[in-house]
Formats: structure tokens, sequence, C-alpha cells
């Protein structure tokens, strides 16, 4: 578990890191009313997430158990199904986005509709990805869900500051969230390699993965309202230039957030796993909890001692 959390922690590290200097390269270039409208294309990928969370924890959830008895037919089998199922949704927010795009033009206040659409056309592999992630996770296989991670944020830091730099403003910078998607679709199909050739899911194997789903779903569903819903009910009742102000103080507080986030990723297959082995494993959960609250008091403190110098320090005056 250490070993793996160790992997998953330097590269969440990493992938933070370039997704951090991504809005603050585009907060300090494009000022907070712009800024204000990027923030909003994030928070919607963000709300999606809480889907593609979902396919990657039933993919995790129920990989592990099938590696532990080392079923690889059945692995094969349960990411085609749960994959078909991903590009479906994914195709229906990409028509929901399209279509919808001028209306949420308006009750956001946004400068165009185009990046709706922009955004929208990324939705089918960005749910696609998340179940080969979700294998991935199920097999321990840390070091390619690592990779994932990577080519998505170079992708997304590379091609935002290119496009930014020649002048496509938020269309630019939600282009390169879109690339990132298909970046990282590429890189975890890379889960398949190795896997036999499928066969037909049984329904009672279905059945189990759906009535996982629900209450998983639930809880991300909770879990994603508190850490984005803000931003959203600020970017409509607020003006630009003070919900660009918003957004640059919660991008600030999801740092506790996605620094813990690592030790839930790598724990939950091993559990998985020696639950279905009949070996002890509660212990692991007074570890996990340890790890999180370390990391948590730390940027929790620092972020109170010295509020004002790190608003400075990330995004400048104008903030």
């Amino acid at each position: 578990m250490l070993r793996g959390t160790a992997i998953f922690f330097i590269s969440a590290t990493i992938v933070n890191a370039g997704n951090y200097l991504f809005n603050l390269i585009l907060g300090r270039w494009l000022g907070p009313a712009a800024f204000a409208d990027i923030s909003l294309m994030v928070t919607l990928m963000l709300l999606v997430s809480f889907i593609t969370a979902a396919f990657s924890l039933v993919g995790a959830k129920f990989v592990a158990m099938y590696s532990a008895l080392q079923n690889v037919i059945q692995v094969a089998s349960f990411r085609r199904w749960l994959g078909r199922i991903a590009w479906g949704l994914g195709i229906a927010l990409l028509l929901g986005l399209t279509l919808g795009a001028p209306s949420l033009q308006i009750f956001f206040h946004t400068a165009s509709w185009l990046p709706f659409i922009l955004l929208g056309i990324g939705m089918p592999v960005y749910l696609a990805q998340a179940v080969d992630r979700g294998v991935a996770q199920g097999q321990t296989r840390f070091g390619l869900l690592a990779l994932s991670y990577q080519a998505e944020m170079w992708a997304r830091l590379v091609f935002a500051v290119i496009l930014v730099a020649l002048g496509f403003g938020v269309n630019g910078a939600v282009a390169a969230l879109t690339l990132s998607f298909f970046a990282t679709w590429l890189v975890a199909r890379r889960v398949r390699v190795g896997l036999p050739k499928p066969s037909g899911l049984a329904q009672n194997e279905k059945n189990a993965a759906l009535a996982f789903a629900l209450p998983a779903s639930a809880a991300l569903i909770g879990q994603i309202l508190i850490n984005n819903s803000d931003v959203l009910i600020v970017k409509h009742f607020f003006e630009n230039s003070q919900a660009g102000l918003y957004a640059a103080l919660a991008l600030i507080g999801r740092i506790v957030f996605f620094a813990t986030w690592s030790v839930v990723m790598t724990l939950f297959p091993i559990v998985a796993q020696k639950q279905e082995r009949g070996e002890a494993h509660h212990h692991l959960l007074g570890v996990s909890l340890g790890l999180v609250a370390a990391v948590s008091i730390f940027i929790t403190a620092f972020a109170y001692f010295f509020g004002e110098f790190v608003v400075m320090v990330l995004f400048g005056a104008a903030y």
C-alpha cells in the first residue's frame, strides 16, 4: 500500500502542480473576468467527473475481485460492458452541451457559447478513459494509472499555453481541456494489452455492478457538489470579475482535497482484493486516515497563517 501510495503521491503532486500552473498562467494572462469563464468550464468538467469517478470506482472494485481470483476473461468482459455504457453516456453529454450551449451561455453569463461545445466534444472519451483507469486501478497497475494522469496534465498545460499565447483566449484553454481527454484515453486504453477476447457478462454480474454503483454514485455526487457547486452559484449571481476572484480562492481551497486523493485511490483496490481473499484489512483504514490527517492539517495551518502570501504568490495583486 505504501509503495503504491508513494508512486501515486509523487505522480499526483506533479499532476496537481501542473494543473495549478494551468490555472495560474490563465489567471495571470487573462485576468479575473476571463478566468471566471475558464473556471466555469473546469468546474463543469469536475461536475461530470462524478460520472467518471463512478465508472472508475465500479471498474476498480470488480476488476480487483476478478484479479484476486485470476479471472482475466471476466476482467476483459467487464471492461467491454462498462465501456459501452460509458461511450453511450458520453455521447449523450456531447449532445446535451452542444444543443444547450446558447441557454448555458445566458445562465452563466459567459462571453460565448463556443466553450460549451468544445468541452462537449471531449465527453465521450472522457468517460471512456475512466473505465480503463478503473481497470488499471483494480489490477493495482499504479504505474500505468499514474502515467494516464501525467498525460492528461501535460497535454492540458502545453496546449493551453500554446493556444492562449496564439490569442485564442478562453476557447483555446477549453480546447486544451478537450485535447487532454484524448491524450488520457490513448494512454489508459493500454490496459487492454494482454487481456483475452471478452465473452458475454452474466446478468447477475451486471446487477451486482449496478447495485454497487448506485450508493457509490450518491456519495460521489455529494463529494462533487461540496467541491464545486459554490463556483457555479457565484458565476450565476455575481459579475465576472468578482466571480474570477472567488474562483481563484476556491482553487486554493481545493489543494487539501487533491493532495490527499492519492491515498484513497491506492487504498481502494488493495482493500477490495484483501476482502475477496478473506484477509484482514480493517487496519488499513487507520493507516489511510493518519496519512490524510497529517497532510490536511499541515496545508490548512499554512493557509491559515500565510493566506495573503499564498494568494499573492499564486495569482498576484489583481486578486
